[in-house]
């Protein structure tokens, strides 16, 4: 089992690769590119290609025990102001945005528990 640490961990060292690449490479860089260069095999990659959505789902699946604090109270990278989800708009030629964005997400604060279920 995945703890937050972990998972907090695996999810600034895959973004911050994203940018560092996205940046070197002047396009943008995906996840799955991420896990294809670490040597990832399919049946280890985090669900959701991501590693907070990993630990969430190992706790409930719902979004509640995302350990990272998105900035919002709604589905949390989903809503429509989201990093993530502007991040995820940018096409090759958005790279510079891209990366900036990458840089933004895998410097998000932890989210704090009240319970100690989400805090492992």
């Amino acid at each position: 089992m995945m703890t937050k640490a972990e998972a907090i961990s695996n999810h600034r060292k895959l973004w911050h690769w994203i940018a560092e690449e996205t940046r070197k490479l002047k396009r943008k860089v995906k996840k799955s590119e991420y896990f294809k260069q670490n040597n990832i095999s399919d049946g280890d990659v985090p669900f959701g290609n991501s590693y907070v959505c990993h630990y969430d789902e190992q706790l409930d699946g719902f979004c509640a025990f995302c350990p990272i604090d998105w900035g919002s109270t709604e589905n949390e990278c989903s809503c429509s102001y989201g990093l993530y989800l502007r991040w995820n708009a940018c096409n090759d030629e958005d790279w510079e945005r891209a990366a900036e964005l990458a840089d933004m997400i895998a410097e998000l604060p932890e989210k704090i528990f009240a319970d100690k279920e989400g805090s492992n």
